[in-house]
C-alpha cells in the first residue's frame, strides 16, 4: 500500500494535518479558518460560494466558518454583501498578524519532522505546490 501514490499522501495528510492542528490551536484557529485567511489575503472579493469550493466544503459551511473568524477578530467585511456578491472580506491586523505567525511556525516544522535533506525537502514543496494550486484551479 504504501507505494500507492495516493495512499501515501492521505496517510502522510493526515499526519501533518494533526501537526499543524497542534500548532494552529495556540493561535486559537483551526485548518480550515487558516484556509480562509489565505485564501482572503489573496483575493479579498472572493464570493462565499468561491472559498467554500476552494475549501471544499458547502456555502453553509463556510458562512459558518466566516462568521467564527469575523468573532475571533481575524477577518471583518469591507461593506455590507448580499446573496451571490462578493463577499468583500479582508484580514484584520489581528487576522494578518497570526496569518504570518502561523505562516512561520508550520514551516519550521517541515525541517524537524520529515526525515528528508533540504534538497528534498525543495522538490517535495515544489511538487506539492503543483499539486495544491491545480486542485485551487479545478475548484475555481
Amino acid at each position: 500500500m504504501f507505494g500507492n501514490l495516493t495512499f501515501a499522501l492521505a496517510m502522510v495528510g493526515g499526519s501533518a494535518r494533526a501537526r499543524v492542528d497542534e500548532v494552529l490551536s495556540e493561535y486559537g484557529i483551526g485548518i480550515r479558518g487558516l484556509g480562509v485567511l489565505a485564501h482572503i489575503a489573496a483575493e479579498p472579493d472572493l464570493s462565499y460560494s468561491a472559498l467554500a469550493r476552494r475549501s471544499n466544503v458547502t456555502v453553509q459551511t463556510m458562512t459558518a466558518s466566516i462568521k467564527t473568524l469575523q468573532n475571533g477578530g481575524f477577518i471583518a467585511p469591507r461593506d455590507p454583501t448580499r446573496a451571490g456578491r462578493a463577499a468583500r472580506l479582508l484580514l484584520t491586523p489581528h487576522g494578518a498578524r497570526t496569518l504570518a505567525a502561523v505562516d512561520e511556525a508550520v514551516a519550521g516544522m517541515s525541517d524537524t519532522w520529515l526525515s528528508l535533506e533540504a534538497e528534498e525537502r525543495g522538490t517535495l514543496a515544489a511538487l506539492l505546490g503543483k499539486i495544491l494550486r491545480a486542485t485551487v484551479e479545478r475548484a475555481s
